[in-house]
């Protein structure tokens, strides 16, 4: 059994998605890693990440932002700060809803602790996603 790791922020309104992205960038996140951006556009259900080089950033934030791909899952891998820490932004086909899988160098509670440190998660992102709508937030570490 894989351990999972999930935060779910809710908006009370469609969030568009270069606008998140953007707001990310303006907050210190990154989209790459040696020099790769990885990256969803999720036409079937099958989750097939691409990865282009980052000098292609602009052309994958404003390919999110086009109307063929409102029904789909877009997703992209964030690092949040220079350790890295970070993992998957997916953003749902609603756009109401925007999952943050940790999958990149959890960071645990103190103490030997086998579970996350949601607030450093928290404290990274809810002042990137309030100014869009936020309306509540959801939690899961399942081990």
């Amino acid at each position: 059994m894989s351990r999972s790791v999930d935060i779910d922020f809710v908006f009370d309104r469609p969030v568009r998605v270069p606008v998140a992205l953007e707001a990310m960038l303006a907050h210190g996140v990154s989209f790459s890693r040696n020099g790769v951006v990885s990256h969803l556009l999720d036409e079937d259900g099958m989750y097939d990440w691409q990865e282009v080089p980052d000098s292609r950033l602009a052309d994958v934030i404003n390919s999110m932002g086009e109307a063929r791909w409102r029904d789909a899952t877009l997703g992209i891998v964030a690092f949040l700060d220079d350790f890295p820490h970070g993992g998957d932004v997916i953003f749902h086909p609603d756009r109401l809803l925007i999952s943050f899988v940790v999958s990149i160098n959890k960071i645990s509670l103190p103490g030997n602790s086998r579970f996350c440190d949601m607030g450093w998660y928290l404290r990274k992102l809810v002042p990137i996603f309030e100014p869009l709508g936020l309306s509540e937030i959801k939690t899961a570490d399942l081990v």
